[in-house]
């Protein structure tokens, strides 16, 4: 990507500049390519029957699995009852082992992850 290129005094909105690039990689994608012979936009049609359905939380499977904080700030992971700190009760928490450790991860009202 060059770095010497300014092109935000040729668009007068970063929307405007976005939208074009939009234009840009549809016409670029509708092109015969090259090297395979085929338009990229057909490949990509073919292989959406294929790929899978991100799921709604993307980062939930890496989170580990989902927990709501009891009460008595207790969650319940493999049998056991591990205490949160104050303030989280009510809130779903995602928890996961790492190694021999027991890692809880809770969303701030800021909407960014915590160990907790």
């Amino acid at each position: 990507m060059p770095t010497s290129a300014n092109l935000l005094p040729v668009y007068d909105s970063f929307a405007e500049l976005a939208d074009a690039c939009r234009k840009w990689c549809e016409q670029v994608n509708s092109r015969r390519h090259r090297a395979t012979g085929q338009i990229p936009a057909d490949r990509l049609d073919i292989e959406r029957t294929t790929l899978h359905v991100l799921p709604v939380e993307p980062l939930a499977l890496a989170l580990g699995e989902e927990r709501l904080v009891g009460s008595d700030r207790t969650i319940s992971f493999n049998a056991v009852r591990h205490s949160t700190p104050p303030g989280y009760t009510g809130a779903r928490v995602r928890c996961r082992v790492i190694g021999e450790e027991l890692s809880i991860t809770a969303c701030t009202n800021s909407g960014d992850l915590s160990d907790i």
